[in-house]
């Protein structure tokens, strides 16, 4: 129902002014009680309404009442406004601030037409005055009800109301007021634990622009109904227990404060019902909304809203609550339209918050000011259905932050076809301008799967936002949509048509990140802007698997065929494992500047590949005319198993050079193939015409293992790249390998290996060769080289004029067996050098000038044949060792003649010793089978007979004990005896 104010104020002032007033006929909708003396009484008063086509035909007046300074008493013993009435609480005198009325009565007041109150001058012209209005059995506004004060509207269902610290004036003991309760009412008593009276509004109540609307009571309910105070304040509370809500005013904010221990009630918004602080285009400035409650349900397309449309400042919606549901196309929004002014912040502090179907906490901006921010503390935050908390600029005007505390956080869905995704997300729409808001994320634990996000998006020209996650004891961010379209992620992306419309950074804090099945941490570029940083910071992280239709997990950062640079990955952790296909990755499609990557940890861990044979891996990668990124991984220890690589490389239309690999690890492991056959692998390659990168290893240990290979790769007009490793030990095993390959017109670059201790090799092959341009070279340095089987140092150019690159050995001892071969061959240009520099070379078989085949021929070869010369060979002069070994005869030193059945004692002499050489000489000691030294000391003389010696005698029954040296006697001779105990 819609009523002509113009008419019931004409019709106000025309009563007024003649003062033709009647009185009301005796019914049962408006009753004052008698608490009040008989003059301070309520007199009602009515006017029929003689307007044809008018849902009105009662015009209901209400004057008289108990004065007390600024305030009027009214008392009823019920109260009660049908559809078709009008009623209005009246004063004329100029003194009256609060009109302030009570219900003694046992039964709900229901207000079913207007309820009004006015306060008129002397040229009868209306007046602000306030309204309270106080019924402990409910309250209940009709479909039709409306309202039409000219001040604040004050609706509670509490017993009493206190004015001071002692002055109480309510329904608990109805009298009149005392001449004290001149004050405004400062607090709402809830004193009678048999009543708990709830307000339920189905009408369209709106207040006068600039004032205040409070509902206090117990449940409040909203069914389809609305509560609009544009440009002031609305206030809902309540408690369903006894206890005490203070209503006060903070630099014009209204506060609620509930006395200890008091039970909030419940607050309920259905059908589209409506609660707001402005109201379109009848008051520019947004008003404030301020609910508190227990639980608040906000279902069916209900909303609790503040636009502005003017310039001054917005102002804020502060929820607090135990439970906050948002579902069905419900939400919460704050909007400024055409204004640039600073819009108001959603406050909300809840116990859980659960937000589902397409529900959504928003802030916009549609001008050149600021949206608000959107701050939330709660135990478990829970977004589901397509659900969002977002922040958004539409114009010039940057959008507000989103800042998140809690407990649990959890994300959950996208639609079918993957176009909506619940999340939390700042946006520059195609329009904007503006710069987006950034995005912080605290919680213990933060779950995000099947497809939801945490995303910072530019589509227009702003820059986009940054994001802060910190999980204090988890982040899990598993999975994509139903049908795999849309990744569960955390994005920073543009695709902003500017070079100003960069992407914002992504910060990752958290002791344990889990990265599953297909979902991606991501900072990406699709325009001319560029991405941002990507930093995460986790003391274990654990990226796994693909999607169902093989999208890895992973952490990327991507320049998406655009001019726009990728940005940096930056991660910092203990424990890091990359399994089953999942994916660290910096790369430019186009022409930007692809990202590098810089690892540190403690553990690191690239294992196995997908269903679908995708490696995991860490890459940096180039497809433009840029140089690709460089990897840098610092850690104790470094596996690549089961298929696993870490590559940087450039794509087939690339121009730009491949990024450099760095490795610093006190253990390093590549090891083992896919079930596939796919090896494990560490490796820099061009595919177009750029140079590939290099490799640097700085490492206590290497192992290389099980057809795992490192290796420099160049397949176009791009140089393969240089291998530098530096370790203690180099371990290269069953076909496992360390190569700097050209198979186009590039050329093979070199391979430099400083080793302080060992280079030992089993059926492995360091090598460097190229298909039709110049072979790399092989440079080794180690403290032994030991070449055990089918094992190669190989440089090889198999077509063309270009020579093969030469290969120097500097070792303290080279030892090869088996068909290990050292080899330098050109097959149209001339052979490489080959230069061992060591005092011992010894190769099992080896014949200088050895024909080929030189594989699968049971003897070590040194070979660089060329077609137009063949190398030189420096090898060792091992002559002196070879001349200095003396065949020994075969006869055996007499045993018998050694043999003693006494012990021996030494004297004190300095002990000296001998060494025997030879094939055939008797161990010394019967614990040893090899010669060892042998004591010179003088030996005493055999006693003649047995005698006592040291208290023990000789017997024949003595048992025999084993020698365990050989002495030389006085004269000369060598006896096996023992030394006296």
């Amino acid at each position: 129902m819609k009523i002509s104010l113009k008419t019931l104020h004409l019709t106000l002032w025309f009563i007024a002014s003649v003062s033709l007033w009647q009185q009301a006929i005796a019914q049962n909708n408006i009753l004052p009680d008698n608490t009040l003396p008989i003059e301070e009484q309520s007199q009602v008063l009515d006017t029929p309404i003689n307007e044809p086509g008018s849902p009105i035909d009662t015009l209901r007046l209400i004057q008289g009442g108990a004065e007390r300074g600024q305030n009027l008493f009214h008392s009823f013993s019920a109260f009660n406004i049908a559809d078709t009435e009008a009623t209005y609480f009246i004063t004329l005198n100029p003194d009256i601030e609060n009109i302030i009325s009570r219900v003694t009565g046992n039964d709900t007041s229901d207000i079913l037409g207007l309820l009004g109150a006015v306060k008129l001058d002397s040229s009868f012209l209306r007046e602000v005055v306030d309204l309270y209005f106080i019924n402990p059995n409910g309250v209940f506004f009709g479909p039709a009800s409306e309202l039409d004060v000219t001040g604040a509207l004050i609706v509670s269902t509490a017993t009493d109301l206190q004015f001071s610290d002692e002055d109480i004036w309510g329904t608990t003991n109805a009298m009149a007021p005392s001449s004290l309760l001149v004050v405004d009412p400062s607090a709402f008593l809830f004193n009678d634990p048999g009543i708990n009276g709830s307000i339920t509004n189905f009408g369209d109540l709106q207040a006068v622009p600039g004032n205040k609307l409070v509902f206090l009571g117990g449940d409040i309910n909203f069914n389809g109904g609305s509560l609009i105070a544009p440009g002031g304040e609305v206030v809902i509370g309540g408690i369903k227990s006894l206890g005490t809500i203070r209503l006060s005013e903070v630099n014009n904010a209204s506060q609620l404060d509930f006395s200890d221990n008091a039970q909030l009630s419940d607050i309920s918004l259905m059908g589209s019902s409506r609660v707001g602080g402005s109201q379109f285009f009848i008051e520019p400035d947004g008003g404030r909304i301020l609910v508190r409650g227990d639980e608040i349900t906000l279902d069916d397309a209900s909303y609790i809203f503040s636009f502005i449309f003017g310039q001054a400042d917005g102002r804020e919606i502060d929820i607090k609550a135990s439970e906050l549901n948002l579902s069905d196309f419900s939400y919460i929004e704050t909007t400024l339209i055409f204004s640039s002014a600073t819009g108001g912040s959603i406050n909300i502090d809840a116990s859980n918050l659960t937000l589902d179907n397409f529900s959504e906490i928003s802030s916009e901006v549609l001008g050149d000011g600021r949206s608000g921010d959107i701050n939330i503390s709660s135990e478990t935050v829970a977004i589901n259905g397509q659900s969002s908390i977002s922040t958004s600029t539409f114009d010039s005007g940057n959008s507000g932050n989103i800042s998140i505390t809690a407990s649990d956080v959890n994300l959950q869905g996208t639609t079918e076809n993957g176009r909506f995704s619940s999340g939390i997300f700042s946006r520059v729409s195609s329009r904007g301008t503006g710069d987006g808001g950034d995005i912080s994320v605290e919680a213990d634990r933060i779950t995000i799967v099947d497809g939801a996000k945490i995303s910072t998006e530019v589509l227009g020209d702003g820059q986009g936002g940054d994001i802060s996650v910190s999980a204090d004891e988890s982040l899990r961010v598993l999975g994509r949509s139903s049908f795999g379209l849309t990744p569960s992620a955390i994005s920073a992306r543009t695709e902003g048509l500017t070079v100003e419309a960069n992407a914002g950074s992504l910060t990752i804090l958290t002791p344990k990140l889990v990265v599953t099945d297909g979902a991606q941490l991501s900072a990406s570029t699709f325009g001319p802007g560029n991405a941002g940083e990507l930093l995460i910071d986790a003391e274990e992280i654990k990226l796994s698997g693909t999607s169902i239709n093989g999208f890895p997990s992973g952490v990327f950062a991507q320049s998406n065929r655009s001019t726009g640079n990728s940005s940096n990955i930056f991660i910092d952790s203990h424990v890091l494992e990359l399994l089953n296909g999942a994916q660290i990755s910096a790369a430019a499609l186009e022409d930007g500047i692809p990202g590098d990557i810089i690892v540190f940890g403690e553990d690191i861990t690239v294992d196995g590949t997908s269903s679908f044979d995708l490696p995991s891996r860490i890459l940096t990668q180039t497809d433009g005319s840029q140089d690709a990124g460089n990897l840098t991984i610092i850690t104790d220890k470094l596996s690549i198993t089961g298929g696993g690589e870490i590559s940087a490389g450039t794509g087939s239309d690339s121009e730009g050079m491949g990024g450099t690999i760095l490795i610093e690890s006190n253990q390093l492991l590549v090891s083992g193939q896919s079930p596939s056959g796919l090896p494990s692998n560490l490796s820099v390659g061009t595919l177009g015409r750029g140079q590939a990168g290099d490799i640097g290893i700085y490492a206590d240990n290497v192992i290389v293992a099980n057809g795992a290979f490192i290796s420099s790769l160049s397949l176009d007009q791009g140089d393969a790249g240089n291998i530098f490793l530096d370790s203690n030990s180099l371990v290269l095993l069953l076909d496992a390998f360390i190569s700097s390959q050209s198979v186009g017109t590039g050329d093979a670059s070199n391979i430099t290996i400083n080793l302080s201790d060992t280079l030992f090799m089993v059926d492995g092959s360091i090598r460097a060769s190229s298909s039709q341009a110049a072979g790399g070279i092989i440079n080794i340095n180690a403290d032994r080289v030991r070449l055990i089987g089918d094992s190669d140092i190989q440089t090889n150019v198999d077509s063309g004029v270009d020579d093969a690159g030469s290969i120097t050995i500097e070792a303290d001892s080279i030892v090869a067996f088996d068909d290990s071969d050292i080899l330098a061959f050109a097959a149209d240009g001339r052979g490489g050098n080959i230069t061992l520099k060591t005092n011992v070379f010894f190769g099992e078989d080896y014949q200088p000038n050895s024909p080929a085949p030189f594989d699968e021929n049971d003897r070590v070869d040194i070979n660089a044949t060329g077609s137009l010369a063949s190398g030189n060979i420096l090898l060792p002069d091992v002559s002196f060792i070879e001349n200095s070994l003396n065949e020994l005869p075969d006869e055996l030193v007499n045993s018998e003649t050694l043999v003693a059945n006494s012990c021996i004692v030494r004297d004190n002499d300095t002990a000296s010793s001998f060494v025997l050489t030879g094939s055939d000489g008797l161990a010394s000691n019967p614990r040893s089978d090899v010669v060892i030294p042998l004591s010179l000391d003088t030996v005493k003389p055999i006693a003649d007979s047995a005698e006592s010696f040291n208290g023990s005698i000789l017997l024949e029954s003595s048992p025999i004990s084993e020698p365990s040296g050989a002495y030389q006697l006085a004269d000369g001779r060598l006896v096996l005896s023992q030394e006296c105990r």
